[in-house]
């Protein structure tokens, strides 16, 4: 991770191409704030090359970059410009339907179709169309949202084109059928009776349709489950995912939070008995949320075990402890290439005053995404539990190369509620690409009515 300027620039002057395609990948108001005060003739190459590549970090949890590049695209005054190529790059749908495929640029390509169409653009609406019925049974399974996309654009009439064709492939795909998410989007347009009414009199007019709105409705009613929202912890549960082996530590974790004490000290009076170091890291994934029942020296020794992911979940484990000897470690494992983004956490409960500058130090050692955005959660850990002032320098480096926008509004909330968050932070976060973030700074900034 670079170091960090004592206070970065929002765009009060230009920013070199090089800082702006930064900004603009990554996500930054900076970038709308340099084109809003500067001329953005130097900028025009990056935001295109950026509107044919998708540059979020997650895209399932930050949203549609679209919104954000069209006021990019409009800064410019010359959309024909950005219009025309995105929508020549737009991809073609394929006749088949792969088993896997990572269409996320086209789900973004779906999302420029769509703006360019309310704009009133004829090539962008018939891409739009065309691209669906294709292959409609290819864009519901990806999640492309184009059915969605028609739907939001021309109502009822969109509703109608979508229903046809799902209804031709419906009867050769019999686990397939579409969401009711047809009347959320049309909610503010019809009231309910309306689109019902629209939809019954397509199905008089189509059996097709009929068949498959009938079958649509019986899978609905079979499929979905009522959802337990505090689900008991059994330890059947347990040891079926301890089985599995799995990398993914999330069930376990959980499940650590929601068992009894007896069954949470059980777990742990097994994990001391194993030798497999893959049940060895299944059963540390346990002890993520919750202390550790026993002394925690059996997890120091578990530090120095010879397998490397049974080192870094004990680490984690450690977090929960308030200990100088746990403190020993922090120090010790921030020089630990492998363990430096972990041990960061073990500060949350043995912080002293200084300990930013040691943070700071094992921030900028960082370059790699994944290890930045992994650290990033125990850095805000740490803040939580310690609310000093010194917390800027680590959060602000945090906010500036964390390549994750929603991880970047927690920063930003939590800046704010430590009460160290600088203005040219506020001011450019107004225009950050997270439309969350947008919507929590502008809460902030609208006067509260008495």
């Amino acid at each position: 991770m670079p170091q960090a300027p004592p206070e970065i620039r929002a765009a009060k002057e230009p920013l070199t191409t090089n800082e702006f395609r930064r900004a603009l990948e990554q996500g930054l108001g900076r970038a709308i704030l340099c084109l809003k005060n500067h001329d953005p003739t130097p900028y025009k190459e990056i935001i295109l090359e950026t509107c044919l590549k998708d540059t979020r970090y997650d895209q399932q949890s930050e949203g549609s970059r679209v919104p954000y590049l069209m006021e990019a695209i409009d800064l410019c005054h010359d959309e024909n410009f950005f219009r025309d190529a995105i929508l020549e790059a737009h991809p073609a749908t394929p006749s088949e339907v792969p088993d896997y495929a990572d269409t996320w640029l086209e789900e973004q390509f779906t999302d420029f179709a769509l703006a360019f169409a309310k704009r009133g653009n004829e090539k962008a609406r018939d891409l739009l169309y065309d691209s669906f019925a294709a292959n409609p049974e290819y864009s519901e399974k990806f999640a492309l949202g184009r059915a969605e996309a028609i739907t939001k654009l021309d109502g009822l009439i969109g509703l109608t084109f979508v229903l046809e064709q799902y209804a031709k492939v419906a009867s050769e795909i019999l686990e397939y059928y579409p969401s009711s998410w047809f009347k959320k989007l049309l909610a503010k347009r019809y009231t309910e009776e309306v689109i019902e009414q629209h939809v019954k009199e397509l199905c008089e007019a189509n059996p097709a349709v009929q068949s498959f709105v009938d079958r649509f409705d019986a899978q609905i009613e079979v499929q979905i489950p009522k959802i337990n929202k505090k689900p008991t912890a059994t330890y059947a549960q347990f040891q079926l995912m301890l089985q599995q082996r799995s990398d993914y530590p999330g069930g376990i974790r959980f499940w650590g939070k929601r068992a009894t004490k007896t069954m949470f000290k059980r777990v742990a009076r097994e994990l001391l008995q194993q030798t497999d170091p893959e049940l060895i890291r299944g059963y540390l994934y346990a002890f993520c949320y919750r202390e550790f029942p026993f002394s925690f020296k059996h997890l120091l020794r578990l530090v120095v075990h010879e397998q490397q992911d049974v080192r870094l979940h004990s680490v984690i484990a450690l977090h929960n402890f308030q200990n100088s000897q746990v403190r020993e470690l922090a120090l010790e494992l921030i020089e630990d290439a492998h363990l430096r983004s972990v041990a960061v956490g073990l500060f949350e409960l043995n912080y002293l005053p200084g300990d930013a500058e040691k943070i700071v130090a094992v921030l900028q050692k960082i370059s790699d995404p994944d290890e930045i955005h992994s650290v990033g959660y125990c850095v805000r850990d740490v803040y939580k539990e310690n609310r000093v002032s010194e917390a800027l320098e680590p959060l602000i480096l945090q906010y500036e190369f964390n390549l994750c926008s929603q991880c970047r509004e927690f920063t930003l909330d939590l800046l704010k509620d430590l009460e160290i968050l600088p203005d040219w932070m506020l001011e450019e976060a107004q225009w950050d690409s997270y439309s969350d973030t947008r919507e929590t700074v502008q809460a902030w900034l609208t006067p509260k009515t008495p």
